[in-house]
């Protein structure tokens, strides 16, 4: 989700869909004041959302057997980024003051929470390769079975 300023809004044009194809229900634009542009490919949100608040929406999947069939969309937020433009401060009028230099401690800087430490040895996810071991050795055995079946059934 991105925010600008007090605006708030889901990008799906970045996403393999048809834009025209998405909508926002009637009950759900007055429930909570969600709006979707076709044009910008935008769910514009009237409040602002969490990490980890829900989003929805409606594709048209035009099935042959089911014409003008909509499936809701769930899209949970993972991250808000803060698209907005910094602020130029006005120059002011008053007279500088001589500062005394600070004798305070280093400060420690943390990563954002959202940042992962790559440090880590991180557990596998969905997609990952498996290790080939194991799938070498099943295919092997599989087709040593399959060959002493054949040997077997032949002598027969």
């Amino acid at each position: 989700m991105y925010k600008n300023g007090n605006e708030y809004y889901i990008d799906l044009s970045k996403l393999p869909l048809d834009l025209k194809r998405v909508s926002i229900d009637d009950a759900w634009m007055i429930e909570d004041g969600t709006t979707y542009n076709s044009t910008s490919g935008r769910i514009n949100l009237s409040d602002a959302k969490d990490v980890r608040d829900t989003v929805r929406y409606l594709y048209e999947t035009n099935a042959p057997a089911l014409s003008n069939t909509k499936m809701t969309v769930y899209v949970r937020i993972s991250e808000v980024r803060d698209i907005t433009e910094p602020t130029t401060e006005e120059p002011t009028t008053e007279q500088p003051t001589t500062e005394q230099p600070s004798t305070s401690q280093p400060v420690k800087v943390e990563p954002a929470p959202t940042q992962t430490d790559n440090s880590k040895d991180a557990s596998p996810k969905t997609g990952d390769t498996a290790p080939l071991y194991p799938v070498i050795f099943l295919l092997l055995a599989s087709f040593a079975g399959g060959v002493t079946l054949y040997i077997r059934r032949k002598q027969q």
